[in-house]
């Protein structure tokens, strides 16, 4: 004789295998999903960013700091003007402060006064095969702070601009 399932039984194990699968991909990434501070930027390149994708990695002196998130056209009809801002995100907990330990660059402030210091982002080719770029940042401390004003920025208001020397 059969007997019919319990749907509230069916119901626990669905919902069981499906913490399970959440508890598990928390596992595999060591948490860094959901408990990275991270903040937004953008830059904007002179000249073709072609290589550059989204998920390119970001980088300074080696080290992976980030990701490009968003590469966007924005198009000025008055100034006949493209203009391409490449929009990253920086994990703040990859700049520790040698005094306190505490993220480094959780705040404005803090960047303002590592882009005085000479902080630049430049493209850099990621890999000679594929002719994949990445955006590496260093400092630079002789070249001069170029800031994009006017048509582009709108597209992007409320992100903090880095800004760009060179490739």
């Amino acid at each position: 004789m059969s007997r019919q399932a319990s749907p509230a039984l069916i119901g626990a194990f669905v919902a069981g295998a499906v913490g399970l699968i959440v508890a598990g991909i928390l596992i595999i990434s060591g948490g860094r999903l959901l408990l990275t501070d991270k903040t937004s930027y953008v830059l904007y390149f002179q000249g073709s960013v072609k290589g550059l994708n989204i998920g390119s990695p970001v980088n300074f002196r080696g080290v992976n700091i980030g990701t490009v998130t968003d590469i966007q056209l924005v198009v000025s009809e008055k100034e006949s003007e493209i203009r391409i801002p490449v929009i990253i995100e920086i994990d703040n907990t990859r700049f520790l402060s040698s005094e306190t330990g505490k993220p480094q660059i959780d705040d404005d402030d803090s960047m303002d006064k590592l882009i005085e210091a000479g902080l630049r982002a430049q493209l850099q080719l990621q890999s000679l095969v594929t002719g994949q770029l990445m955006v590496n940042f260093d400092f630079f401390p002789d070249t001069p702070i170029r800031i994009v004003k006017g048509p582009g920025i709108a597209a992007v208001q409320g992100l903090t601009e880095i800004p760009t020397i060179q490739t």
